[in-house]
């Protein structure tokens, strides 16, 4: 498969022609920054990076459903909308939208 990279920060950005991939994002203070800041302590440096990620998004998704406190923007029936209306425009120009 070919790729194209683009950097933007630290973070490499790869774009493989015809993939096929999975778009989840959080809102920001959806994990209070003391959880993240203690998470990344706990971190092992003796593991190599990718078991160190495994482990950190497996906390992360883990805190993520226990989280009580907001922000809940996406529960507001008309915040929802102006987002799915938004996936739906860039859907049409730029990829094929599944589900």
């Amino acid at each position: 498969m070919e790729s194209r990279i683009f950097h933007r920060r630290n973070l490499p950005h790869f774009y493989p022609k015809k993939g096929v991939f999975f778009v989840t994002w959080r809102l920001k203070g959806s994990i209070p920054k003391k959880i993240l800041f203690e998470m990344k302590l706990k971190m092992s440096e003796n593991e190599s990076g990718i078991d160190r990620h495994r482990k950190f998004f497996k906390q992360y998704d883990e805190w993520l459903d226990k989280m009580r406190t907001g922000p809940f923007h996406l529960s507001n029936p008309i915040i929802a909308e102006i987002n799915f209306e938004a996936i739906i425009k860039i859907s049409e120009k730029h990829f094929d939208l599944i589900a």
